[in-house]
């Protein structure tokens, strides 16, 4: 072998360690798994990044060329190009030669080529798309998990766990997911239910001695999308009739998502076969959106009601949400009826929906209402929670960025949340003097401006300070 040769070798291998650094070893798994993924070509000096579908090329190309083109530069030299193809064959696993464990494809071929009648979406009315869903730092890892194992053939990288709060997404992903998938292949068995709904047709079954047959329908599909699967827990029998079904799908090459409000390691009574089984692929989490992809999901929502907002009402919109996308469609239909009833007054309204409609609409309006009083303490115990900045930080007097950022966001949220003025405030966290706590409070909606990211021991990523209040509002609300 010649010292040629070594190089052209050690290329791919050099590459992928200098990507995997640059970009995360999370981004890095998810698209380029290992070195095996980079060939180098001496006879044109290309560089080539192979990818198993179009959507895998793609994504690549869009989010990753100036980084990739970087660094082959560097390893390579500057006339060096980047190539990404699509090479399926590339990432083929072996599949089972067993009837039982092949994947709908091959039952297809063995068919002889013919779609065999199946079932199609069982449970609730599919209405989501995931060419409607917006895409943006918060969940961007989330969509592309999701579109990648919509678009794949079988179980690609086993099952996906979308976790989040409420309101944030996880269904539409769900329901996206099935509508690509039936888009791709009419013919596919595809099952979207809840984990109640899982539960009472588990239950009716074995009541009516039809247990057999439900689990012949589950176990014989190509995808099985299940929300709220949290709703599982506490209920061992059901546990272990999902465990069991998810590894007879999992063994006939199908594909499962899953969704729930907590990750699987954190739901409470929930087998640790079970736990297991779900951690085994991609757990991605789904966070509050930022100021821009609020943006966006505002006017989508305001277009899709026929309302033309102003700046200035996005603007105030942005000031009442809290990042839930189903507290965002409340909003707007109050703004739409508001609309709906000047009119039937006859009263003007102008060209558009300004602030002044906006501040009528939601005049009675509260965002984070609840059934009893927040106490201080709850806020500053998830405060903590939240960020990982303990109870003695926050009320003392560290000036350390990501402490004071905590201790502004407690604050602000005590007197959005409760009763207690800036002296009871102060008493609270054993300040002698409110002057201290009023400064902290007028802090916040400048850093909200700013929106500069922070890291925190509790966090895997930078958020904002927009997104760190609004998981502690999602909590207590």
């Amino acid at each position: 072998m010649t010292a040629t040769d070594t190089v052209a070798i050690d290329i791919p291998a050099r590459i992928a360690s200098l990507l995997a650094e640059e970009v995360g070893p999370r981004k890095f798994t998810m698209w380029f798994e290992g070195e095996e993924r980079f060939a180098f070509h001496p006879e044109n000096n290309q560089v080539r990044v192979y990818a198993p579908h179009r959507f895998a090329a793609d994504w690549i190309r869009q989010n990753f060329s100036g980084t990739l083109d970087r660094i082959v530069s560097e390893v390579v030299g500057p006339e060096a190009s980047v190539d990404v193809p699509v090479d399926s064959d590339r990432f083929r696993t072996e599949t089972s030669s067993s009837d039982m464990a092949r994947p709908p494809q091959a039952e297809r071929a063995a068919a002889g080529g013919k779609t065999p009648a199946r079932p199609v979406s069982r449970g609730p009315v599919l209405r989501h798309r995931l060419d409607q869903f917006i895409v943006g730092p918060s969940n961007e890892l989330a969509y592309a998990a999701a579109t990648r194992l919509a678009e794949a053939e079988g179980n690609e990288f086993g099952p996906l766990f979308v976790h989040g709060s409420c309101g944030l997404g996880k269904t539409h992903l769900l329901q996206g997911i099935c509508q690509r998938v039936l888009e791709l292949d009419p013919g596919a068995s595809v099952v979207y239910t809840t984990g109640e709904q899982f539960t009472n047709e588990f239950i009716t079954a074995i009541r009516s001695n039809k247990i057999d047959a439900f689990r012949k329908r589950i176990r014989r599909l190509t995808l099985l999308a299940i929300d709220d699967v949290h709703f599982l827990a506490d209920k061992q029998a059901t546990q272990e009739e999902f465990l069991h079904s998810f590894e007879q799908i999992e063994l006939a090459g199908a594909r499962v998502i899953m969704a729930s409000d907590s990750h699987p390691r954190t739901i409470h009574r929930f087998s640790e076969a079970l736990r297991s089984r779900c951690v085994r692929g991609l757990v991605a989490q789904v966070m509050p959106p930022d100021d821009s992809t609020r943006a966006r999901l505002i006017g989508r929502l305001a277009e899709r009601l026929d309302l033309r907002l102003t700046d200035e009402a996005v603007s105030r919109l942005l000031e009442r949400w809290n990042g839930s996308v189903r507290d965002l469609e409340g909003l707007l239909r109050k703004v739409q009826a508001t609309l709906m009833i000047a009119a039937l007054r006859h009263e003007p309204v102008g060209g558009g929906v300004d602030g002044a409609i906006i501040d009528r609409a939601l005049s009675d309006e509260r965002m984070n209402t609840r059934k009893r009083p927040v106490r201080f303490d709850e806020i500053v115990a998830e405060v903590e929670k939240v960020s990982g900045i303990t109870r003695a930080q926050i009320v003392s007097s560290s000036r350390k960025p990501a402490v004071v950022i905590a201790r502004s966001v407690c604050i602000a949220l005590v007197r959005e949340m409760t009763t207690l003025s800036y002296p009871e405030i102060a008493s609270a966290m054993g300040k002698e003097n409110h002057s201290t706590v009023v400064t902290a409070c007028k802090r916040v909606p400048r850093l909200l401006r700013e929106g500069k990211p922070s890291r925190y021991p509790s966090t895997a990523e930078e958020i904002t300070p927009r997104q760190f209040m609004d998981r502690v509002r999602g909590a207590l609300s």
